[in-house]
């Protein structure tokens, strides 16, 4: 659909009623083949820090686990 001027519809083209069937098949077609729309999470003002939160004191990292021995320790 280019636009309400189409050519193959008269002298009239597309109407309302005609767009929003067109729509709603684009839809019906999207949701039956798995196709989403992307969404955008909701931008908001951020909430201040509590009082409680900055009184915190902050946690130690944990050193980094190990998965496979160094090659000098296997042999």
């Amino acid at each position: 659909m280019r636009g309400k001027e189409c050519c193959h519809r008269g002298k009239n083209g597309k109407t309302n009623n005609d767009i929003a069937l067109i729509a709603k098949a684009k839809r019906v077609y999207n949701c039956a083949n798995g196709l989403k729309q992307s969404a955008r999470k909701l931008r908001g003002a951020p909430f201040p820090q509590s009082e409680k939160a900055a009184r915190r004191m902050p946690k130690k990292a944990l050193p980094p686990k190990l998965l496979f021995k160094p090659a000098e320790e296997t042999r």
